[in-house]
């Protein structure tokens, strides 16, 4: 067991009810990371994932590209580098 502030880190997928839709059936698929700090509280993060379809023709999987997720990433890679320039122009010497 472990000690009772020892942070807790879990991965889940999440998938939906099925929709009905047009005489399709629609299933969401969701990914989930869970961060527990005990005594401060947690973090979780939602991300889409795939989006699975029946109908008479079969079953297909449709995967979601999160453009939220990568503008985050390139805010931070931005920001990153900014950071980076900013430290090397304060070092150069005049």
């Amino acid at each position: 067991m472990p000690p009772p502030f020892a942070p807790r880190i879990a991965r889940e997928t999440h998938v939906s009810e099925p929709l009905l839709a047009g005489g399709r059936e629609i299933i969401l698929q969701s990914s989930v990371l869970r961060l527990e700090l005990p005594p401060l509280g947690g973090l979780v993060w939602n991300r889409p994932r795939a989006v699975r379809v029946r109908d008479a023709g079969g079953e297909y999987t449709l995967p979601v590209h999160d453009l939220t997720r990568l503008a985050q990433w390139a805010l931070l890679g931005g920001a990153a580098l900014a950071a980076a320039l900013l430290g090397l122009s304060r070092r150069a010497p005049r």
